[in-house]
């Protein structure tokens, strides 16, 4: 199944109906099941999936008749279909979050229409591709809202032990917990303050891989909540505090 998504998401045909069919009778059986269902080589096919930019938008939802997503990762379940508490976010949260995921496999491979101040080579793609997908896991009830960062940090240990990725719990947690930090400073103090650009590093702890994919991160997010939370404004300000972040990091 995680062959078929990424294949599916590459070349722009969805899974048939029979399939999709056979696919949900399968999770109703419980034989999709998280807590034996991934390896490292599972993971390694999830990962090539949501990596596939734009075109895992629709493939994961025809997925997501299936109950495919949530058998995935159960945590998923109670961001379906979730409206958003912004008025700037222009699609519910799990289709936010997907299109997240796949603004971010653009922004990696290039296609993005994006010069980001530093080599993106820096950026682990699995740690990058994980955080966007899973950024939002905390606007889930009764923890979700205005503190959704710390809940979702909260949630990612859980997640990521279960597909057995326990190296990246420290470095995910992180950034899903400061995925706000830039835009927030950005738009709110002074982009040539040092002490915004010390908000920001203390964020990343003053690691540059860290500090790129929050940039990354940052703009992927902005770019699929819409208009509103991405216009040319908005992204000079973020742009700009970002040169300086790694300007000072790396200088």
């Amino acid at each position: 199944v995680l062959q078929l998504a990424g294949t599916a998401a590459r070349s722009g045909l969805p899974p048939s109906s029979a399939t999709l069919d056979d696919i949900a009778a399968a999770v109703a059986e419980g034989h999709m099941d998280a807590s034996t269902m991934w390896t490292s080589r599972r993971v390694h096919l999830f990962v090539d999936f949501i990596a596939c930019g734009p075109g895992v938008i629709p493939t994961w939802f025809a997925l997501d008749r299936t109950g495919l997503p949530s058998a995935w990762i159960p945590e998923w379940e109670a961001l379906r279909s979730r409206p958003q508490r912004a008025e700037f976010h222009q699609w519910t949260v799990d289709r936010h979050s997907v299109g997240t995921v796949a603004e971010m496999g653009s922004m990696l491979d290039g296609t993005a229409d994006w010069l980001p101040p530093f080599p993106m080579g820096v950026i682990d793609p699995t740690t990058a591709l994980l955080t966007a997908l899973l950024h939002d896991v905390g606007k889930r009830p009764p923890g979700g809202g205005v503190d959704h960062p710390h809940e979702g940090a909260r949630l990612i240990p859980t997640i990521l032990r279960r597909m057995g990725v326990e190296n990246l719990i420290e470095v995910v947690s992180g950034l899903v917990e400061s995925h706000l930090v830039l835009a927030q400073a950005a738009t709110s103090m002074d982009p040539e303050d040092p002490a915004t650009i010390a908000t920001v590093l203390d964020a990343v702890d003053h690691d540059p891989a860290r500090l790129a994919t929050l940039v990354a991160l940052t703009r992927a997010d902005s770019v699929s909540a819409g208009e509103k939370a991405w216009n040319p404004w908005r992204a000079s300000l973020v742009n700009g505090l970002a040169r300086n972040c790694w300007a000072t990091l790396t200088d």
